[in-house]
């Protein structure tokens, strides 16, 4: 498949602005699907270049669901000593690292890099539960001349 002539979305419904002032969209739902084993967003939309247009288009966009992690419940008491003493050291701006494993589906897990942005404890005479409010964060290696691609967008200038 040749994608070089390809139009964003964005751009084309720009243009499509452009040509049309009064277009409007109608969202006609979503639904989840599998493609190739990957769970894939599916959203239907009826498209009215003019508020009377007798021949709207249906189109449809597809795109994979991002895992994003906003929090994490940690029970304390079955923790040893030295996993509590590591989970003492965690504060507002700590880089964790969360992983999320599926019974069932594609992917079987997923793992992604987040900051701790609150902590909240909830203790009781029988139970500590910590939870863990985070923010999403991508981590960015030093770009080192000659030996980092230019084009990955894991690199950045330190």
């Amino acid at each position: 498949m040749n994608l070089d002539d390809y139009v964003d979305v964005p751009t084309r419904l720009k243009l499509a602005l452009e040509r049309w002032p009064d277009l409007r969209l109608q969202e006609l739902g979503y639904r989840l699907e599998q493609f190739a084993d990957t769970p894939t967003i599916v959203c239907e939309v009826r498209i009215y270049r003019t508020p009377d247009d007798p021949y709207p288009a249906i189109a449809n966009t597809f795109q994979n669901p991002e895992s994003i992690f906003d929090e994490v419940s940690i029970l304390v008491n079955p923790l040893t000593s030295a996993q509590e003493e590591l989970l003492a050291t965690f504060d507002v701006g700590t880089v964790v690292t969360v992983t999320k494993t599926f019974t069932t589906g594609s992917p079987t897990s997923v793992t992604k890099n987040a900051v701790v942005e609150g902590i909240q404890h909830t203790i009781t005479p029988s139970r500590h539960d910590i939870r863990l409010k985070l923010g999403q964060i991508d981590i960015l290696l030093p770009f080192i001349l000659n030996t980092s691609n230019l084009d990955d967008t894991t690199y950045a200038l330190a």
